[in-house]
């Protein structure tokens, strides 16, 4: 059955298939730090039945770009955490899975500087509220947006 259910929606087994990995890889992925997925969708503890079980409970994900999305971001994926919304564009998406950019943003950082912050192990808190050194790097902060020197 698992091989039919692949082959016949591959959307759904992909986004099965991130979803498991993600969590897997935490390091790499730090929106889905603490975050796991439910032993029933868990690959490896359900293995192929952890997708047939992910299907059952959500469904089609159809090939118009809809997505499931957790209700709370930091619980686990669970059944009854977990809902499909309509496509939006990768940046929108992206945005939406690390709200600590956006809280970045709201200070006037530039996104890149939060993430290379965050590369180097900085806590969220730290990466998104220290200013930046006046005089490094190509930019400065301003009271308003990112402003780069010409």
């Amino acid at each position: 059955m698992y091989t039919e259910l692949r082959k016949e929606y591959p959307r759904t087994w992909i986004i099965w298939n991130r979803m498991n990995y993600r969590c897997e890889r935490s390091d790499i992925h730090t929106s889905y730090r603490d975050v796991v997925v439910c032993d029933s969708w868990n690959r490896n503890i359900a293995g192929e039945q952890g997708f047939i079980n992910f299907f059952d409970d959500v469904g089609e994900i159809d090939t118009s770009g809809a997505y499931v999305e957790r209700v709370n971001k930091y619980e686990d994926w669970t059944p009854q955490n977990t809902y499909t919304r309509p496509n939006k564009s990768g940046l929108q998406r992206w945005h939406d899975d690390h709200p600590e950019i956006m809280q970045g943003r709201a200070q006037g950082l530039n996104p890149k500087t939060i993430q290379s912050r965050l590369k180097k192990g900085w806590s969220v808190e730290r990466a998104t509220s220290e200013p930046l050194r006046q005089g490094k790097g190509k930019g400065t902060l301003h009271s308003g947006p990112w402003h780069y020197k010409g």
